[in-house]
C-alpha cells in the first residue's frame, strides 16, 4: 500500500497523466515548434519515469502511434520512426537498451551534420534530441550501479558491474521466461481475470472503488463482513466473492453497467473528433485490459507453461500431472492504477456531457445537479474505502520488527523466512540502528549468489564455507543416495540424522554450512514463522524464546522458555495500536500477528501442563490418611504454585484478549484451562463466546464439541446432546458431529435413533472414506434391535481430536 500512496505509484502516475496532457498538448499545437519541444518532454519524462516504476512507460508506445496517426510530417520523419524503434528497445530488450539508444544518437548526430535542407535538419535534430533526452532520462538508473558500487548493507541484485546491471534491468532473478511467452499461455480463466475474483479480478477491483461490498479471499472463513455506518446504524456488507462466486452472469452485468458509462463518454469524444477519441480509448484499453492479458494473473486452476510442457512430454500420464501454479500471493489491484485513472477521465467527460445535454433541456438544474455529482465522486469513494486506507495508529511493522529483534540474544543470527518478517527487520536495523548486532538471514534470498556474498561483506560478517567461484557454482542438488543422511554440528553434542528428501534447494544447504560454519560462537535463531521443513532438521534442537526459536544442544522438540518468553512479552515487546477498535488491521496482518498468539498460547499452555503435574501431586498428597506437617507444608506449597500457575495462564490469555480481540483461539485455550482446573461455569463461558464468535465459520465446530466434551464429563448430558444436534444441524455431513451424536444416542439406549441417524448420514454421504464402517454398524444395530438387550457397538462419547488439531 505504502508503494501506492507514497513510494512509487503515486510518482509514475503523476508522469503518466502528464505526458497523456502533454500529447494533447502536441496535439494542437502539432506543426509548429511547440509541438516538437511538447515532443521532446515527452521523451524525457516517459524515460525519467522508468527509474521510479516502468509503469511510467507504459502509454510511450500509444502516445507514438496517436502522433504517427494524426500527424503527415511526422509519418514521414524517418529519422524520428527509426530512433523511436531504437528507443522501443527498452520495452522488447531492455538490457540492451543503451546500446541501441548510444547507437541511434550516433546516427542521428551524422545525419543532422550531412544533411544541408532546412526540413530535414529539423528532422535529425528532433530524433538527435530524443536520443539524448531518453538517455538522460534513463540515466537515474545508474543510481542502482553506483550505489551498488558503495557496497551498501541491503543491495538487492548487487548490480555492481554491466552483468549484473544487465540482469537487473531484466530482471533475471524472477525467471527467465519472457512477459509475452508467459502472456501467450492463459494461467486463469478469462472469467476470473476480467470479473469478481480475489486478489486478481479486474471487474472487482473496478466495483469496490464504489461500493463498499469488497472482493473478499477464496476461502469462505476469510470472507468477512465490511461494516459501514449507514443512517445511524452499522451495517454488515458481505464480500463480493460471497455474494457473485457462483454467478458469472450478474457479475458480467456488473462489470458491463461499470464500463459502459464511461465507455460511451469515449464514444461521445469519438463522436466529435475521431482521433481524440480513439486515443482515449486506446489509453484505457491498454492500461486495463492489455495490461490483464500481458500480466496473466494466475487464479489457482492453471498450470505454469513450463510445468504443462513437461505434461505434455509425459503424454498427459493423469499420476505424473503437476499442480497448478498457486494464486496471486496477494491483492494485484496496483496494476489496475492506470487504468482507474483513464476511468476516472472517461466518468468525468460523460458527466459534463450529460450537464451539457440537461443544460439544453433544463438549464437550472445544471448547477445543483454539478455539485451534487462533483460531491458523491468525492463522498462515495471516501465512505466505501476510508476505514481500511486509516493507518492511523498502526505500528505493525515497526513493533513486529523491534520484538522479534528483541527476541535475539547479542550477536546472532537470525533466519526469517520472507518479505514480511524481514524487510521491517531491515529498516529497524539500517534507518532506526536497532540490534545491528543481529545478522540477519532470509531464505528465500539465500537460493541466490549476490545475496550470499554480501552475507561476508558487511558487519556481522558471517562465515558461510564457501568463497565466490563456489557461491555462483551452488544449484538445487539432488539427494545423495537413499538413506538419510548423518548430520554432525563441529564443535557441538548436536547430531542427528537428516532426510531422505527429495532434492536440497541452495537455501537448504546454506542453512547447514551457515550453522556449521558460526555455531557455537554465534547464536542462531529460527523467527517464529519458519517452518520446519525449512530448519533442515535442526528444529528438534530448538528452544522457544518470544518470537524466535534458539538452536540448543538437546533435542527438546521446540519446548518454550517460559522465563525468557514471559519476560520479553511483559517488559521488551511493543503492542502499540494493537486492540484499539479505531484501528484498521486487514486479514493479511491479523494473520502475521498470530504469531503474538503462538507466543501468548505457548506459555498459557505450558502454565496449563504445569498445572496438570500439580494438580496430580495434590491429588496423591490428599489420599494420605494421616497427614504430617511435612506434607500439610507440601500441600501448602503446591496449592501456592497451583494459584500463580492459574494466575500465570490467565494474564496472558487476557492480554491476547487484549491485543487481537478476534483471535479465536484464546476462547479455546481459556476453556480448557478453566475445564481441567473445575472451574466448569467460566469453561462453558468461554466456549460458547468461541461458539458465537466463530459464528458459520468452521471453527465453530471445535468449540461445539468442546463443549459437549465439558457437558458430558460433568453428567450434563441432555446439554451435551444439544449442543451437539445444534451443531449437526449447521453442519449435517460432518462426520465427527454425527458420530458424537450418535455415541450421545446410544449412551441413552435409543437404538433406533441411532441407527436412524447413521442411516440418514450415509444416504448423504455414500463415497465418505467411513461409510462403510458405518453401513456395518447400521448392521449391529438392525441385529441388536432384535436380539436385546445385549450390546453390540461401544458407546461413542465426545472425543477431544478436534482440539487436538487446533492445538496443532
Amino acid at each position: 500500500v505504502s508503494a501506492v500512496e507514497a513510494e512509487v505509484y503515486g510518482s509514475s502516475m503523476f508522469l503518466v497523466m502528464t505526458i497523456s496532457w502533454l500529447t494533447l498538448y502536441w496535439y494542437e499545437n502539432r506543426g509548429t515548434p511547440k509541438a516538437d519541444r511538447a515532443l521532446i518532454l515527452i521523451g524525457y519524462l516517459g524515460f525519467l519515469g522508468m527509474g521510479i516504476h516502468p509503469f511510467s512507460f507504459i502509454t510511450m508506445p500509444v502516445v507514438g502511434l496517436f502522433i504517427l496517426l494524426t500527424d503527415a510530417d511526422s509519418r514521414a520523419n524517418v529519422p524520428l520512426f527509426l530512433a523511436s524503434l531504437a528507443l522501443l528497445s527498452l520495452i522488447y530488450d531492455i538490457g540492451n537498451f543503451i546500446v541501441y539508444a548510444g547507437a541511434a544518437l550516433v546516427v542521428c548526430v551524422v545525419g543532422l551534420l550531412m544533411v544541408k535542407s532546412p526540413q530535414w535538419k529539423r528532422r535529425w535534430s528532433l530524433s538527435t534530441w530524443m536520443c539524448i533526452v531518453a538517455l538522460l532520462g534513463f540515466s537515474s538508473y545508474l543510481y542502482v550501479p553506483i550505489r551498488s558500487m558503495t557496497i551498501p548493507r541491503v543491495d538487492e541484485g548487487e548490480a555492481r558491474t554491466w552483468p549484473l546491471f544487465k540482469e537487473y534491468l531484466e530482471r533475471k532473478q524472477y525467471g527467465s521466461e519472457g512477459m509475452l511467452t508467459r502472456a501467450l499461455h492463459r494461467r486463469a480463466h478469462v472469467q476470473n481475470q476480467f470479473l469478481v475474483y480475489p486478489h486478481m479480478g479486474y471487474g472487482g477491483y473496478m466495483l469496490q472503488q464504489y461500493v463498499p461490498w469488497k472482493v473478499g479471499e477464496t476461502r469462505a472463513e476469510d470472507n468477512e463482513p465490511v461494516i459501514r455506518h449507514v443512517f445511524g446504524k452499522d451495517v454488515n456488507f458481505k464480500t463480493l466473492h460471497v455474494l457473485l462466486q457462483s454467478k458469472p452472469q450478474i457479475q458480467f452485468l456488473l462489470f458491463l453497467l461499470m464500463q459502459l458509462p464511461f465507455l460511451y463518454g469515449g464514444y461521445l469524444v469519438y463522436r466529435r473528433n475521431r482521433q481524440l477519441g480513439i486515443y482515449l480509448l486506446v489509453l484505457y484499453a491498454v492500461t486495463s485490459y492489455g495490461l490483464l492479458f500481458y500480466m496473466n494473473f494466475a487464479d489457482g486452476s492453471q498450470l505454469e507453461m513450463r510445468d504443462y510442457d513437461y505434461w505434455k512430454s509425459t503424454g498427459f500420464d493423469p499420476n505424473q500431472k503437476p499442480p497448478p501454479v498457486h494464486l496471486e500471493v496477494r491483492d494485484r489491484d496496483y496494476f489496475f492504477t492506470p487504468g482507474f485513472i483513464y476511468m476516472g477521465i472517461l466518468f468525468g467527460i460523460s458527466a459534463v456531457f450529460l450537464l451539457r445535454w440537461i443544460a439544453a433541456r433544463r438549464g437550472a438544474l445544471v448547477r445543483p445537479l454539478g455539485i451534487i455529482l462533483a460531491g458523491l465522486a468525492f463522498a462515495v469513494p471516501v465512505w466505501s474505502n476510508y476505514k481500511e486506507h486509516n493507518r492511523t495508529g498502526d505500528y505493525v511493522p515497526w513493533d513486529y520488527a523491534y520484538n522479534l529483534l528483541m527476541s535475539c540474544r547479542p550477536n546472532s543470527i537470525l533466519f526469517t523466512n520472507g518479505d514480511n518478517d524481514t524487510f521491517p527487520v531491515w529498516f529497524l536495523q539500517e534507518v532506526e540502528g536497532v540490534r545491528k548486532d543481529v545478522r540477519v538471514v532470509n531464505l528465500s534470498l539465500a537460493n541466490t549468489n549476490w545475496y550470499l556474498q554480501q552475507l561476508t561483506e558487511h558487519e556481522p560478517y558471517l562465515k558461510i564455507g564457501f568463497n565466490r567461484e563456489q557461491i555462483d557454482a551452488l544449484q538445487p542438488m539432488g539427494w545423495q543416495g537413499k538413506g538419510p543422511m548423518d548430520i554432525q554440528i563441529p564443535h557441538s553434542k548436536i547430531r542427528y540424522q537428516l532426510g531422505p528428501l527429495p532434492y536440497l534447494k541452495v537455501q537448504d544447504i546454506m542453512v547447514l554450512h551457515i550453522v556449521m560454519n558460526n555455531y557455537p560462537e554465534k547464536p542462531i535463531h529460527f523467527a517464529i514463522t519458519v517452518g520446519d521443513e525449512n530448519e533442515m532438521g535442526l528444529d528438534k534442537f530448538t528452544v522457544m524464546e518470544g518470537m524466535v526459536y534458539t538452536l540448543v544442544e538437546d533435542p527438546v522438540n521446540k519446548v518454550i522458555d517460559p522465563v525468557a518468553t514471559s519476560r520479553m512479552v511483559d517488559s521488551v515487546y511493543r503492542f502499540r495500536g494493537l486492540g484499539d477498535p479505531k484501528v484498521y488491521i486487514d486479514l493479511n496482518t491479523e494473520g502475521l500477528l498470530t504469531n503474538y498468539s503462538s507466543t501468548n498460547f505457548h506459555l498459557v499452555t505450558w502454565a496449563h501442563d504445569t498445572l496438570q503435574v500439580i494438580n496430580q501431586a495434590l491429588t496423591d498428597l490428599r489420599k494420605v490418611a494421616a497427614p504430617s506437617d511435612s506434607v500439610k507444608a507440601r500441600i501448602a506449597v503446591l496449592e501456592k504454585a497451583r494459584a500463580d500457575k492459574i494466575a500465570f495462564a490467565e494474564k496472558y490469555l487476557a492480554l491476547n484478549m487484549r491485543i487481537l480481540p478476534r483471535e479465536w483461539r484464546v476462547h479455546y485455550y481459556a476453556g480448557q484451562l478453566y475445564g481441567d482446573i473445575g472451574e466448569t461455569q467460566k469453561a462453558e463461558e468461554s466456549l460458547r463466546r468461541g461458539i458465537r464468535e466463530a459464528g458459520d465459520g468452521p471453527n465453530s465446530r471445535i468449540f461445539a464439541m468442546n463443549l459437549a466434551q465439558l457437558y458430558s464429563q460433568n453428567g450434563q448430558n441432555a446439554k451435551a446432546e444439544s449442543t451437539v444436534a445444534e451443531m449437526y444441524a449447521q453442519m449435517p455431513d460432518d462426520f465427527e458431529a454425527m458420530y458424537t451424536l450418535a455415541g450421545l444416542y446410544q449412551r441413552r439406549g435409543e437404538l433406533r435413533k441411532t441407527r436412524d441417524l447413521f442411516a440418514e448420514w450415509l444416504a448423504r454421504n455414500p463415497g465418505h472414506q467411513y461409510a462403510s464402517p458405518i453401513a456395518q454398524q447400521i448392521q449391529q444395530l438392525d441385529a441388536q434391535m432384535r436380539t436385546p438387550p445385549a450390546p453390540a457397538v461401544q458407546a461413542v462419547v465426545p472425543t477431544a481430536t478436534t482440539v487436538q488439531s487446533a492445538k496443532k
